[in-house]
């Protein structure tokens, strides 16, 4: 009977992992990996933290950490994948966060994906 529970509470754990990873990503289109690090790291200064160096992991994703300015410390990390399928298409998340950081680094990706979106939309109506 231990063993069963064990397996229960495993798998709920997997699952609310898995839904942490779903919410904190993001699919960006139409542009190049600079403009999207450009991007994480300006919005990034306004919100007190700063972007690392990359660290690219082959055939998986390039990670960046970031910074807080007050503690230097990483308080989380922007991973970037891209598609497989699709040459400008990239999947854009941020790992493992501490509850202080989570708004402002939410804030960021969001902000980058409408951002970076709205640049392609007007770059291809011309």
């Amino acid at each position: 009977m231990r063993f069963i529970i064990f397996i229960v509470i495993i798998l709920m754990g997997s699952q609310s992992a898995y839904a942490d990873i779903r919410e904190n990503t993001v699919i960006i289109t139409g542009t190049t990996q600079k403009a999207l690090t450009d991007c994480l790291s300006e919005s990034l200064r306004s919100h007190g933290y700063y972007l690392g160096n990359k660290t690219h992991i082959p055939g998986v994703a390039d990670e960046y950490p970031a910074f807080s300015y007050q503690r230097n410390k990483i308080t989380g990390i922007f991973w970037i994948t891209p598609s497989p399928f699709e040459s400008d298409e990239k999947t854009v998340g941020i790992y493992p966060v501490n509850e202080e950081s989570i708004k402002s680094l939410l804030e960021t990706l969001l902000y980058c994906k409408t951002e970076l979106s709205s640049q392609n939309t007007m770059i291809s109506h011309h």
